[in-house]
């Protein structure tokens, strides 16, 4: 899989200001239509399905990946910092 792309690195960990076409999350694409996308993994869908190649993990790996929703507290939201340690709020989840 052979895709051209420019990479621009923005420091999203602390204050500062950042591009105005920032929209505050990364990673982020600029498609060539100009539309903005987010979330890693829709990312990886729509470079999947314009480019090609085995990228999207198949339907049993999403089915198994859904569970762990399951076992985890139901306010919990994903992280790619701290899995499921947080709510929606950003504040940390307890145990009970």
């Amino acid at each position: 899989l052979n895709v051209p792309y420019d990479t621009i690195r923005i420091d999203n960990t602390g204050p500062g200001r950042k591009p105005s076409y920032f929209s505050g999350q990364t990673p982020q694409m600029r498609w060539p239509e100009g539309n903005t996308q987010g979330e890693s993994m829709d990312l990886v869908r729509e470079v999947n399905e314009r480019f090609g190649g085995d990228l999207y993990p198949s339907a049993d790996v999403t089915e198994t990946a859904d569970k762990f929703r399951k076992i985890f507290p139901s306010k919990s939201r994903p992280s790619s910092r701290a899995a499921f340690l947080f709510g929606w709020s950003g504040e940390p989840l307890w145990k009970s």
